[in-house]
C-alpha cells in the first residue's frame, strides 16, 4: 500500500531476476545499473517513505476502468536508477526496460498486475466473466505515455521528447501506441507495450517502421502464435 516501507532490494531483485540483460551495452556487461538500483535498496533501509508520485493507470478495455496509483519514494527513486544514459541509443534502452518496471510497480497497486501480452489471455474469447486488468491497446498507449510524461516531467530524459500517442490503421485494423523524438536527429521511436505481459520491457520500434508494418507483412497486429517471437525480430531489424 502507498506510504508503507517496501522490502528492502525488492526492485533490486525484481531488476536482476527478471531483466538479466539489461546490465549490458553494446555485449558488453557493466554494474552500473545494479549499483544504483543497489544504492536506492540502501535508501529504504535508512529513509521513511511517502507519496512520490501519483497518477491513473487504465484497464479492461478502451480505459473503461481507472486506478488511482500512488507510488511512494522508494518506488520512485527505483525508477529514477534505471536512467543516467551517456547517448540516445543507450536512453531509448533504458525507456524500454522503464515503461516495464512502471507496470510492475502500477500492478502491486492496481489490478495492471493480471495483463497478458495481446487483447486476452491464451483460450479465452471474451472479457465477460474475467477479472479486471486486461488491457487493449488503447489503455496500455494511455498508460505507456503517461509514464513517459513522469519521466520527462521528473528530468531522465535527456535525449528524447514525448509526443503525442501513436495511431495507426487499415482497412479492418487500428492500433495506439507512445511515441518519443531524439532532440538531436529527430527520428521518432514508438514504444508499445501491448506485445508484452505485465512488467515486460516494452518492444521498441522506429516509427516509420511501425507505421507501416501492417503493410508489409510483419503487421503488428499478430496472432498469438507469432506474437511473443514479433517482438525479438523487430529489435533484431533495429540493430
Amino acid at each position: 500500500m502507498p506510504g508503507t516501507v517496501v522490502v528492502p532490494d525488492l526492485e533490486c531483485c525484481y531488476i536482476r531476476a527478471r531483466y538479466p540483460e539489461f546490465s549490458t551495452q553494446a555485449g558488453t556487461v557493466t554494474a552500473t545499473y545494479y549499483q544504483r538500483i543497489s544504492f536506492v535498496a540502501y535508501l529504504l533501509l535508512v529513509f521513511p517513505a511517502w507519496a512520490e508520485e501519483t497518477f491513473h493507470v487504465c484497464h479492461d478495455f478502451g480505459c473503461r476502468n481507472e486506478t488511482r496509483v500512488e507510488l511512494d519514494s522508494h518506488e520512485w527513486n527505483s525508477v529514477r536508477a534505471l536512467f543516467g544514459a551517456s547517448s540516445a541509443e543507450e536512453e531509448r534502452q533504458q525507456i524500454r526496460y522503464a515503461l516495464g518496471y512502471m507496470e510492475y510497480l502500477a500492478g502491486r497497486h492496481s489490478p495492471l498486475h493480471r495483463d497478458v501480452a495481446g487483447n486476452l489471455p491464451p483460450g479465452v474469447e471474451s472479457l465477460a466473466g474475467q477479472p479486471m486488468g486486461q488491457l487493449d491497446c488503447i489503455d496500455e498507449s494511455i498508460n505507456a505515455h503517461r509514464f513517459l510524461m513522469l519521466f520527462e516531467k521528473d528530468g531522465l530524459l535527456r535525449y528524447h521528447r514525448v509526443l503525442g500517442r501513436a495511431y495507426r490503421r487499415s482497412l479492418i485494423t487500428q492500433h495506439w501506441a507512445a511515441e518519443v523524438e531524439d532532440v538531436a536527429t529527430g527520428r521518432r521511436f514508438v514504444y508499445d507495450t501491448w506485445f508484452e505481459d505485465n512488467g515486460e520491457p516494452s518492444l521498441m520500434v522506429a516509427s516509420s517502421r511501425w507505421y507501416n508494418l501492417w503493410m508489409t507483412g510483419g503487421g503488428l497486429n499478430s496472432t498469438p502464435a507469432n506474437r511473443s517471437t514479433l517482438p525479438a525480430q523487430i529489435d533484431r531489424q533495429q540493430r
